[in-house]
């Protein structure tokens, strides 16, 4: 059975901030407090905040890792003159919070899903009803957008452990082996080939369970960056 609680960090914020925003149009009917209400608010502002600042911080440490191996074992003659940037943290939530915010969302749901006035609907909408789970893997379903200077590829694990990624750029003509990730979104903050130009990624990916390549490749997507 699926857990209506999402995994990946991301995700959790997201369904965080949903249930946050549209609370409020419940809570009447619910009977729920006010203090309940804000209590939502403040819990989805600090895990948005640990979250994408958590997130920053892999970002920077991967882009350092990358110029590393390109200054000691990198190739070609043009001179490496861009380093990963940090924007920075963002200052912390006014109100501070309790550890375990996913415990406490947990309780509240099982509040909500056990008053009378609870429906099917109101659950769907505040983004509580967990999703049909399936075991049947076929291939990868990869979304890729720009987000700033980086581009970031999405997925969904289904019953996988998460997604073997490849990719090509520029005059690749094959594709290599890029990452392993386990949790969605994967951010590929690397250097272009060549500084001050466009060049065009490309991605595909396999899913991955017990570390190994199952099912299908997926369909390749690409941007330019």
């Amino acid at each position: 059975m699926s857990d209506l609680v999402k995994r990946a960090d991301l995700e959790f914020v997201a369904q965080l901030k949903i249930f946050a925003e549209k609370l409020p149009n419940y809570q009447m009917a619910l009977g729920l407090t006010a203090a309940q209400t804000e209590a939502v608010n403040a819990d989805d502002d600090f895990m948005a905040f640990v979250i994408l600042s958590n997130q920053a911080a892999d970002g920077y440490k991967q882009g350092w890792t990358e110029l590393k191996d390109l200054a000691r074992t990198g190739t070609g003659n043009t001179p490496i003159t861009s380093f990963p940037i940090t924007a920075g943290p963002a200052l912390p939530p006014i109100t501070p919070v309790a550890p375990g915010i996913e415990a406490r969302f947990r309780a509240l749901v099982g509040q909500i899903k056990a008053s009378p006035a609870y429906t099917q609907a109101m659950g769907e909408d505040l983004g509580i009803v967990a999703d049909s789970s399936s075991t049947a893997l076929t291939k990868p379903v990869l979304t890729v957008k720009m987000v700033g200077a980086e581009a970031v590829i999405g997925f969904k694990k289904l019953s996988s452990d998460g997604i073997k990624l490849y990719s090509k750029r520029g005059a690749e003509s094959d594709f290599s082996f890029l990452a392993v990730d386990t949790r969605s979104p994967y951010v590929d903050n690397r250097p272009n080939l060549v500084p001050g130009t466009t060049e065009k990624r490309t991605y595909q990916a396999y899913f991955i369970v017990n570390d190994a390549q199952v099912a299908g490749v997926s369909d390749a997507i690409s941007v330019n960056v």
